[in-house]
Order: structure tokens, then C-alpha cells, then sequence
């Protein structure tokens, strides 16, 4: 989990998926929050857990996802009728404050916020997905928003191989790029991970915002992007067919 400030509002990026994560969001909680707005955030038992601990603490609890599942997914099996069951729960637990949409209905869950509409909101806390669909609809609702921005979310959202120049604005493809430049996860220091990722979504809303000197901060990730792009080309060369289907490299030598 880390923790961002956009506009003047609080926003904390964590999963649900285990007991720790709900107990990492619930410890950096503010007290006097009175109201708890979670974007992008997949229905689990965590989740469900979460928000009963905050709503038995008297606080207002909001949900805007697009993680449920369609009836066809839910014939197939597998996951499919866990997570109907936790949307199912929340649904249940919020009322008209769970707004839980699918992918095929709201590709990214900007598209489920307006534009600044908890924006200034005192005593709230947005908690969302750490990844760039969680972000950009915690920037919507906060208040950050610019031209694209669902259209952006959507494609963000989506597989890599289809992000690039073409299909996202000039903003948006300095982030995606920037992400590729961030230290791997390692669960025994999630805070390197993590704080690299803090600051590269700092430097993207401070630059959507006109900020100059993020946005050439967010220059340099696109540097340091293209040398390792360069690199891997380079490596690719060496590249020799074991069997069909797979290839090895030579890195000896290399950083």
C-alpha cells in the first residue's frame, strides 16, 4: 500500500486480496475521516471485511468498480462466482452508494465517476487499485481531470500490446512508458516498489496539472525507457532457437 495526496485529498493504493492488505488501508485510515470512497477496487472478503469495519466506525462508505462479472463468466465457474458473491455483499452492505459495473459496461472506472464530484469533500479519503485505471479515477473524482481522460483510463486498463502513441495522449504515453522503468516487486521491500510507483503517479497528476517540472521528470523515466528498449533489441540479437517455441540469450557481460 502507499499513500498520494491529489488535490487536497487523500488517496491510498492497496489490493484486498489478503488479511494484511485490509489491515494496512484500515491502519493508515485518518482518524475523523467521515467518508471513504474506493474506485477501482475488486469486490473480495477483504473488501467486504473492510468496509464493514468502516461503516461500524459510523464513517460512509462508496463504491465505484467495474470488476463484476457478466452472466457468461459466471456460467463458466472458477472465480467468477466468488466475486459475484462479495459484489453481491457489497451491494448489499451500501445501497445506492455500490456502483458495481462490469468491463464490457465501463471499460475503465473513470467512466462510473464525474468529473471533481467528491472533489474538496472534508474528512474523505479515496482509496483505489494501484495501477493506472485506479489513478485516473481517483483523479477524476478529486477533481484532476483533463480532456481524454476516459478514453486514456480505458486504454491504460487494457492489454500492453495495445498502449502506445497512437491510441493514448502525449501525457498518458510518458506514463505508461515511465511505469516499464520501475524496480520490479520484491515482498521482502515492497516500500522500494512501491515508493518508485508513489512518485511516478505524483509526477503525472503534478504534470497534468502544468507542472514543468514533473513533467520533465517524467521526461527522464521515457529516457531511461528508451536506452533499456535499446538494450533489449540489442540482446535480442544474440538470440538462439533451443527447440521450437524457445530461445535463450547470452547476458554475460551485460548490466
Amino acid at each position: 500500500m502507499f499513500k498520494n495526496i491529489i488535490a487536497t485529498t487523500t488517496v491510498l493504493f492497496s489490493k484486498f486480496f489478503s488479511v494484511s492488505d485490509r489491515e494496512a488501508v484500515m491502519m493508515a485510515v485518518p482518524d475523523g475521516v467521515r467518508r471513504v470512497l474506493f474506485v477501482d477496487t475488486p469486490a473480495t472478503v477483504e473488501l467486504v471485511e473492510t468496509i464493514r469495519q468502516l461503516l461500524s466506525s459510523g464513517v460512509e462508505v462508496v463504491v465505484r468498480d467495474h470488476h463484476d462479472v457478466t452472466e457468461s463468466e459466471l456460467a463458466r465457474g472458477g472465480r467468477a462466482g466468488e466475486i459475484r458473491k462479495a459484489a453481491e455483499e457489497i451491494r448489499e452492505l451500501l445501497g445506492q452508494n455500490a456502483l458495481i459495473s462490469n468491463r464490457i459496461s465501463a471499460p475503465a472506472c473513470s467512466s462510473l465517476v464525474w468529473d471533481g464530484e467528491f472533489k474538496g469533500q472534508e474528512g474523505l479519503v479515496i482509496v483505489a487499485d494501484p495501477d493506472c485505471d485506479g489513478l485516473t479515477a481517483a483523479m477524476k473524482a478529486a477533481g484532476v481531470w483533463y480532456e481524454g481522460l476516459d478514453e486514456d483510463a480505458a486504454v491504460l486498463d487494457g492489454p500492453r500490446t495495445g498502449q502506445s502513441a497512437g491510441t493514448l495522449s502525449p501525457l498518458a504515453w510518458l506514463l505508461v512508458r515511465g511505469l516499464a522503468t520501475l524496480p520490479p516487486f520484491d515482498p521482502a521491500r515492497p516500500q522500494v516498489a512501491e515508493g518508485a510507483k508513489a512518485a511516478l503517479f505524483g509526477d503525472f497528476v503534478a504534470a497534468v496539472q502544468g507542472d514543468t517540472v514533473a513533467l520533465e521528470g517524467l521526461g527522464r523515466k521515457v529516457e531511461a525507457y528508451e536506452m533499456a528498449v535499446a538494450e533489449a533489441v540489442e540482446v535480442a540479437k544474440t538470440a538462439r532457437v533451443i527447440v521450437p517455441g524457445v530461445a535463450e540469450v547470452d547476458l554475460r557481460g551485460r548490466r
